[in-house]
């Protein structure tokens, strides 16, 4: 569960500020006073898990029949298909010796074609022959620049199901 957490600090670091100002907004005219904080230190980041955790283990034991009494609640269908999918994902992992295979994200395409063109022409520009835009980010998409946003499998399952739960 760190991990993932780990992974979105890392992806909200290579974004810019007005996507920071619109993943914290909260209500539709409002804008915060300040933008994701993408620096969280590595120990407050596994205290903001051990809730995420404790919720994930709730709906583990009691999804499982049991003959005791069980709380009324009911998923709805993108929540029982996230939750199927983490379930799925989580009896693979068990059952194999090996670790899961990495699954990169897909990008979500938010962008006209218009803006999409005009972004990957300035885009361009800012790039210098080595291949690194003036923030730093590498221009070019291969696996060694992939690798430290990839996700496995069971993680993957883990942030739709807790998207899942939150919408």
């Amino acid at each position: 569960m760190a991990v993932v957490a780990r992974i979105s600090q890392r992806v909200s670091t290579h974004v810019g500020h007005t996507i920071w100002i619109e993943a914290v907004r909260v209500e539709r005219d409002h804008t915060p006073t300040r933008p994701l904080q993408a620096y969280m230190a590595e120990d407050t980041i596994v205290q903001h898990c051990i809730l995420w955790q404790q919720i994930l283990i709730f709906f583990a034991r009691t999804q499982v029949a049991h003959d005791r009494h069980r709380p009324q609640y009911l998923f709805t269908r993108r929540q029982q298909r996230a939750w199927d999918a983490l379930w799925a994902a989580a009896q693979s992992v068990a059952r194999s010796s090996s670790p899961p295979p990495t699954v990169p994200r897909p990008r979500q395409a938010t962008r006209s074609t218009d803006d999409a063109d005009a972004s990957d022409a300035s885009d361009a520009s800012d790039a210098n022959e080595d291949g690194v835009d003036q923030c730093g980010t590498p221009t070019h998409d291969t696996p060694e620049n992939r690798a430290p946003f990839e996700l496995t499998a069971i993680e993957a399952a883990c942030l739709d199901f807790c998207m899942e739960l939150l919408n």
